[in-house]
């Protein structure tokens, strides 16, 4: 469509006879000239978005609201998970939160956070870390209704690993992940939106015109062979 725009705008001159191999060449070159500005506006576009993303800190807002849901909301267990020292040390000297946590990380430090003695991390070997922690999950009360989903959570976690430390580990940490691929997609469409608005900005307030540019582009060779004005 622009190419036929393109054509339909030239001289006549240009649209006749040989001028038909150069107009071609223009419309090739000018198709070259725009695809550059398409990628130098898109890199522009994504290179704000990513300042944008990281002043307003996106990703570790977007992941402690994962984290949040993982843990049905109790403020108890996200504060636990949250002040775990596995997940302050991923932590830059300003946040409060990490953007990025190893599944492994934040599988310890959810444990840890519902054992409720030192048994776990005391324990010698994996089989008695795994009992203890039974012990702890069986014997608490939870305090309100996000609690008692965090523990069924726990529950359903211990079961499925089957007497197995290694296998609750593995198994916390697959589920962990699972809401993590939820998390992606939440802050890509929260990019998206910040990229789309960034992309409308761009376009209206520098006044891209991609047809003005192609016929500006087009007609520029024939100005140039213009003999200068005295």
């Amino acid at each position: 469509m622009v190419a036929y725009l393109i054509a339909a705008t030239a001289p006549k001159a240009m649209r006749s006879g040989r001028a038909g191999v150069s107009m071609t060449s223009q419309i090739i070159n000018v198709g070259i000239v725009l695809i550059g500005i398409y990628i130098a506006l898109a890199v522009l576009c994504s290179w704000a978005q990513e300042q944008i993303a990281a002043f307003l800190r996106l990703r570790a807002k977007t992941l402690i609201a994962g984290v949040a849901r993982l843990v049905s909301e109790d403020a108890d267990t996200l504060s636990g998970v949250a002040s775990h020292p596995l997940i302050q040390s991923a932590c830059e000297a300003s946040e409060r939160f990490p953007s990025y946590i190893e599944p492994r990380n934040f599988t310890l430090a959810f444990w840890h956070t519902l054992a409720k003695t030192n048994a776990v991390a005391a324990a010698s070997d994996p089989h008695t870390a795994f009992v203890n922690l039974i012990g702890d999950v069986s014997g608490w009360t939870p305090s309100g209704a996000a609690a008692e989903q965090v523990k069924k959570s726990a529950v359903a976690l211990l079961t499925a690993a089957q007497g197995d430390y290694d296998k609750l580990l593995v198994a916390t940490d697959a589920w962990f992940d699972s809401q993590m691929d939820r998390v992606t997609g939440w802050y890509k469409r929260n990019t998206q939106f910040v990229l789309i608005s960034l992309a409308l900005f761009v376009s209206f307030g520098l006044g891209v015109d991609s047809i003005d540019i192609a016929r500006q582009l087009f007609l520029a060779p024939a100005v140039s062979k213009q003999p200068p004005t005295p």
